[in-house]
């Protein structure tokens, strides 16, 4: 009896030194995965920041150029606005010396 323990045991022993080989092996695997999807995730961070600051400069830069666009809009209104009102008192002067 004694005898049948021990090749059990033994028999245990092996199965669980394959086991333990299989885990490390499958954990180094994993740990291989993990390491090239963070590399693969760094890559496409980088690739969105640099994206992403080349449009929002560009954004920007059109902003600029409408602001500016408008401003000249905004004080050429303004100018003839002034003529109107100027050429408004000018005809009533005319049409009140008839």
């Amino acid at each position: 009896m004694d005898h049948k323990a021990f090749d059990l045991l033994e028999k245990v022993y092996i199965e669980l030194q394959d086991t333990k080989k299989e885990v490390k092996k499958d954990i180094s695997e994993v740990k291989k995965d993990v390491k090239q999807l963070n590399n693969r995730v760094i890559k496409t961070e980088i690739l969105i920041e640099n994206s992403i600051a080349l449009q929002i400069n560009s954004l920007f830069e059109a902003q600029m150029i409408t602001n500016e666009k408008l401003g000249r809009v905004e004080e050429k209104l303004e100018e003839i606005s002034q003529k109107v009102n100027k050429h408004d008192i000018k005809i009533q002067v005319i049409e009140g010396g008839n």
